[in-house]
């Protein structure tokens, strides 16, 4: 066996399950469920033949089956939301002129645009 994976240059070769999970499994083992503590995961080079391996795994009398993993599943497709993308209520105002200076006292042009402005008052004025 040791010969075969190396003619194939094998990357690696460990088992299919973590030895945890075989130990839980033999305690609950059913008669007739498969040994998975003989199941390996063998990975081959990108530039391998798999066929090859596979036919050559295949024929090797220490194997009983010999079998491609199968491609993956393509990831699913986002939905698209954009139709539930709508405002509930109108937008707030913008927030008001601050009316301080940066010392934090009104000074005389802060009066004069607050009465220039409708609406808009200042104590201090």
């Amino acid at each position: 066996m040791q010969a075969l994976l190396q003619r194939h240059n094998v990357i690696e070769l460990s088992p299919l399950l973590p030895e945890k999970t075989l130990a839980t499994l033999s305690r609950t083992a059913i008669a007739g469920a498969p040994d998975m503590a003989s199941w390996y995961h063998l990975t081959l080079p990108a530039a391998a033949d798999v066929d090859k391996a596979l036919a050559d795994l295949t024929a090797s009398p220490a194997v009983q089956w010999a079998y491609p993993a199968p491609e993956a599943a393509p990831p699913p497709a986002t939905p698209d939301f954009t139709s539930m993308q709508g405002y509930q209520r109108p937008a707030p105002p913008p927030p008001a002129r601050p009316t301080t200076t940066t010392t934090g006292r009104l000074d005389e042009s802060d009066c004069s645009i607050g009465r220039e402005a409708p609406g808009l008052q200042f104590a201090a004025c």
